[in-house]
């Protein structure tokens, strides 16, 4: 006779998960021998353009950072997970720039600004990393 823990027993499972939700990120994405501290979520504003536009074109996700770099992980899969190396960062600081009159003081606005920049699973693809260094410029996030 089988004992109540040996029995086999009828049990459904449901799984909510949304996969068009799932995170892109992976500890895999860090250099050797980085280490990850903490995530924020974050809207990413478009630099270079009016504050109305900027605003309707914000991409909501997660800022990772990390010991050697942060990385931007966009909600919306069709954008590429944008890493930022501390060795090519320039300068990290709270925005207090053009947005600020729209955006009021809903929360803190980090600028980094970055000689280079590396784009990674666009559209959730795995395939060769762009190394850009055209793109320098400053990238906003709220906080």
């Amino acid at each position: 006779m089988l004992t109540q823990c040996c029995r086999p027993h009828k049990s459904k499972m449901a799984f909510t998960h949304n996969l068009s939700q799932a995170e892109r990120f992976s500890l895999l994405l860090l250099e050797p021998g980085e280490i990850y501290f903490e995530d924020f979520s974050v809207f990413y504003y478009p630099q270079g353009l009016p504050e109305a536009e900027a605003i309707k074109r914000k991409v909501r996700g997660r800022l990772k950072t990390c010991s050697k770099s942060i990385l931007f992980d966009p909600q919306d899969m069709s954008y590429p997970i944008i890493k930022f190396p501390m060795r090519d960062t320039v300068r990290i600081e709270e925005w207090s720039g053009s947005l600020m009159s729209k955006i009021g003081n809903q929360g803190n606005i980090v600028m980094i600004e970055s000689n280079q920049i590396i784009q990674m699973k666009e559209t959730n693809i795995i395939a060769s990393y762009k190394f850009l260094k055209d793109a320098i410029g400053i990238w906003g996030f709220l906080r």
